[in-house]
């Protein structure tokens, strides 16, 4: 999946963003600030890419500055009752779409029903399907 959305990057070239990599330290210090332990696949993308954005999605993950909205929306959204295993990789508003750190499936979360939808079974496959569904909706 990796290498699809490598092919993906340099085909939209000019329409996506991409924040640079983070260091294996940001990361342990995201985990500890979570006290998680992120799982292979989100920590992969965050040692490639950082941060997405293309087509009008955004897929959190570490800015050029440092900072990681993805920790930002995390520790937000657990005071509304994220449970701890989940962390945030898209704020769409109405609904939260997070990483389960223990399995590695993708769900979107109402913040006032707490209720999950499990959308994608990985994490990769997850960030294909909506870039090329946002693509074909510019």
């Amino acid at each position: 999946m990796k290498n699809t959305l490598n092919e993906f990057i340099y085909n939209n070239l000019d329409e996506m963003f991409i924040s640079g990599g983070t260091s294996t330290k940001e990361i342990e210090i995201s985990e500890e600030t979570l006290n998680v332990k992120l799982e292979n696949e989100y920590k992969s993308y965050l040692m490639r890419y950082g941060m997405i954005m293309g087509f009008g999605v955004e897929i959190l993950g570490f800015g050029k500055n440092g900072k990681s909205p993805m920790v930002e929306q995390t520790l937000r959204f657990r005071k509304m009752g994220l449970e701890n295993c989940y962390i945030v990789i898209n704020n769409l508003d109405e609904w939260i779409d997070c990483l389960n750190v223990n399995t590695g499936a993708v769900s979107s979360w109402d913040a006032i029903d707490k209720n999950h939808i499990i959308v994608s079974d990985s994490f990769y496959e997850y960030v294909i399907k909506e870039l090329v569904e946002a693509k074909e909706d510019w």
